[in-house]
């Protein structure tokens, strides 16, 4: 999945698009999402797939966002790899989760923009 994002309030942890139930610690954490780090200073691709524990970060702190600058996000997973790509450069990689991804079984939908809280 990829999105065009332009961020003017750097908030840690939020979502720009993805369908994700979360929870403190990760554990009970399904599904997907592209946003920002935990700082809102970077990007990040979180996902937990059937055969992870937790739901796993990928972040990437060599791009610091720039406030009002617009990029290019990319997430991807294919089963066995997950990749962030910021402007057509791949910046991380992980072979660390395994297996389909995990989605919520109830109340969750597709959301893009900010979360709902």
């Amino acid at each position: 999945v990829s999105v065009w994002v332009r961020v003017d309030l750097p908030v840690g942890g939020s979502g720009f698009v993805g369908c994700f139930r979360n929870d403190v610690g990760g554990a009970g954490a399904e599904g997907w999402y592209l946003g920002t780090s935990a700082t809102g200073q970077s990007f990040a691709f979180v996902l937990k797939a059937t055969g992870s524990g937790v739901a796993q970060q990928l972040t990437d702190t060599s791009v610091a966002i720039t406030l009002g600058r617009w990029y290019h996000v990319a997430g991807s997973y294919d089963g066995a790899t997950m990749r962030l790509v910021i402007d057509g450069a791949l910046v991380r990689a992980s072979t660390r989760v395994t297996g389909p991804v995990q989605y919520p079984t109830v109340g969750v939908k597709l959301a893009i923009g900010a979360w709902a809280d």
